[in-house]
Order: structure tokens, then C-alpha cells, then sequence
């Protein structure tokens, strides 16, 4: 009996004490339940937005990686094209995804792809201005790069002194290079910065041959040396000198042999 007193004594207490809390919580009723929901639609929307956001980062990556490799299955033999098609991708892939996770490094592929064509048209022979913008606007891209502290930012820091070489001058191309190589030691930039100076040291200046005149159709053949009528007299001298040693009587004369 004492058992069941004391149980029924505590469930007395505890009813008592939730009918406590229930009457002071009360005229709170209408805050709480607007608080679940809140909390539960924080909840909801963060699932959500988390959602979204790896299907944005796929997305985002597709439309990267097909920019980057445009033109890489096909082949074209104007590299200049190539060059186009590339750059237009990327510019195409910063316009619709600006702010993306990948902003910095398609920034980075379109600055080196103008580089690259910007080297090619100067092997090829193109017009200097448009040599000279497409430097212009990589080394933009590049200086807003070079200001990260992280590996994209000291490759934009290698690329930058690469086009000094083709902008300014060689000396000066060669002396960041090597400011580069001392002040990232054990890193592939001194590895690339080394190995561009061994480059430019074993490079040496291109020479043109001028080119040889074309010959038109109706040039005759200059005459040879013995094709003249006097070089036949001296060709005919000669044979009768060869037949006098080898006892011929030379043409012309008698032979002194016969009868007087």
C-alpha cells in the first residue's frame, strides 16, 4: 500500500507541475507555435538551398569543362580559329555563370588562351594591334588574378612576367622571372621560371634568307662556258695536240712517210 501511495503522490506532483507550466505558458500559446514553424521552414529551406546548390556546382562544372576543351575533338588547321572558338566559350561561360565557384579559373583559362594566340599571330605574321590586344587584355586579367594568395595567383604572377617578355622588353621579362624563381623556391613556378630562362638563354635570333627570284617561263639558259665557236676552235687544237703524240699525222697535212 505505501508503494502505491508514493506512486500516485508523484504522478499527483507531476500532473500538478505540467498543469503549472501549462497555465503560464498560456498566453504564450500563439509565439511558440509561430516559432515551429519557423524553425521547421528554416529547416526546410536550407535542405533546399543546399539542394540547389549542388545541382548549380554540376551544372556550373559541365559548362566549364565543355568550354574548356571546345574544338579539342575536331580537328582544324587554322589554329586561329581554334583560338576564337576557345575564347568565345569562356567569355560565354563568365557571362552566365558570374559569382560561380569556377569564376577565377575560367578567368584564368580565357587570359591564357588570349595569350596563346596572341603568340601565335606573331609567329604568323599578323597585325601588330591585334597582337597588342590581346596582350593588353590578358595581362588585365592576369593583374586581377595576381592579387590571390593561393596557387592561381602565382601562376598569374609567372604569366604576367611572360607577356613582359613579348611587351617589354627581354631583360625585363628575364629579371621577374628570375625574382620569381628566388622568391618561390621548391615550387613549380621556380621549376617553370628556370626552365623558361634556360629557354631564352639557348634561343637564338631567327635569320631569313631572301628568297631566290622566280624564273619565268621564256628566260632562256645562260650559254655554257664551251658552247662558243671559240671554245670548239680549242676543243679541235687540243684533239689534234693528242693525235700528234699518238703518232696520227694531224688533218691537213702530208705525210711525210710517203713517197717525195
Amino acid at each position: 500500500m505505501k508503494a502505491k501511495e508514493r506512486h500516485e503522490l508523484a504522478t499527483n506532483e507531476l500532473a500538478d507541475t505540467m498543469a503549472r507550466w501549462g497555465r503560464g505558458l498560456r498566453p504564450y500559446a500563439a509565439y511558440i507555435v509561430i516559432g515551429v514553424i519557423v524553425i521547421v521552414g528554416a529547416i526546410v529551406l536550407y535542405q533546399r538551398r543546399k539542394g540547389e546548390s549542388q545541382a548549380y556546382r554540376a551544372e556550373t562544372m559541365r559548362a566549364f569543362t565543355a568550354a574548356l576543351y571546345t574544338g579539342s575533338g575536331q580537328f582544324d588547321p587554322d589554329t586561329a580559329k581554334v583560338h576564337d572558338k576557345r575564347i568565345a566559350a569562356m567569355e560565354g561561360f563568365l557571362a552566365k555563370y558570374p559569382g560561380s565557384p569556377l569564376e577565377h579559373l575560367a578567368t584564368n583559362c580565357l587570359a591564357g588562351e588570349l595569350y596563346n594566340r596572341a603568340v601565335h599571330a606573331r609567329v604568323t605574321g599578323r597585325e601588330q594591334m591585334e597582337i597588342d590586344a590581346d596582350l593588353a587584355r590578358a595581362k588585365g586579367l592576369y593583374d586581377t588574378l595576381a592579387r590571390r594568395d593561393d596557387e592561381l595567383g602565382r601562376w598569374a604572377e609567372y604569366s604576367l612576367a611572360c607577356i613582359t617578355l613579348h611587351q617589354a622588353s627581354r631583360d625585363e621579362g628575364k629579371r621577374k622571372l628570375l625574382a620569381l624563381a628566388k622568391h618561390y623556391p621548391e615550387t613549380p613556378i621556380e621549376q617553370l621560371a628556370n626552365q623558361r630562362l634556360e629557354m631564352l638563354q639557348r634561343a637564338k635570333p631567327l635569320k631569313f634568307a631572301p628568297p631566290e627570284p622566280v624564273k619565268k617561263p621564256d628566260d632562256k639558259p645562260e650559254a655554257d662556258a664551251g658552247d662558243g665557236p671559240g671554245n670548239n676552235d680549242a676543243e679541235g687544237k687540243g684533239d689534234a695536240e693528242e693525235k700528234a703524240e699518238a703518232g696520227e699525222p694531224a688533218p691537213g697535212k702530208a705525210d711525210e712517210s710517203g713517197d717525195s
